[in-house]
């Protein structure tokens, strides 16, 4: 059977019914590409205003460089843990 994006009921083991929905895979994997771009976008935005704040407060030009790499870190690994969350209720 095609992956044509139509609701089926499987049965399982228990005799229990659970609705699937099934995805395109093109649609799936255009979904997740922009999901990390937006990602990688707000983090890099998040890294470039911290960096510029930390000049702006008299930081070296290293130092500002550290800030922002932290805040790209952070900001990267809080979404992850928010999108992992999300698509663990969903499922």
């Amino acid at each position: 059977m095609a992956n044509t994006g139509i609701a089926r009921v499987c049965g399982t083991g228990r005799s229990k019914l659970t609705k699937e929905i099934l995805m395109p895979l093109a649609f799936l994997a255009t979904l997740t590409i922009l999901a990390v771009m937006t990602a990688v976008i707000i983090a890099a935005l998040t890294g470039a205003v911290t960096a510029f704040l930390a000049r702006a407060d008299g930081a070296t030009a290293a130092g500002a460089l550290i800030r922002a790499g932290v805040a790209f870190g952070a900001t990267l690994t809080l979404i992850a843990v928010l999108v992992t969350t999300v698509a663990g209720l969903l499922s």
